[in-house]
């Protein structure tokens, strides 16, 4: 599988995990990117190196170390 789909399967989980309060800030990050025609994956990606840090600690990748 691709780095990208394997990406976006753990944003995925991340978003099915996610409080309230997440989902409002996923929820606006996502009709931002489709106002500005950008893609949601893209710019969580971005904006998560950017922070340095999750949306949501609770989703635990699925690679083993």
């Amino acid at each position: 599988m691709s780095e990208e789909r394997e990406f976006a399967k753990h944003v995925d989980k991340i978003i099915l995990n996610a409080s309230r309060e997440e989902l409002l800030e996923i929820q606006k990050l996502d009709s931002d990117t489709q106002l500005d025609g950008n893609s949601f994956y893209e710019i969580y990606s971005t904006k998560r190196k950017t922070n340095c840090k999750q949306v949501s600690p609770k989703v635990n990748s699925s690679k083993k170390s």
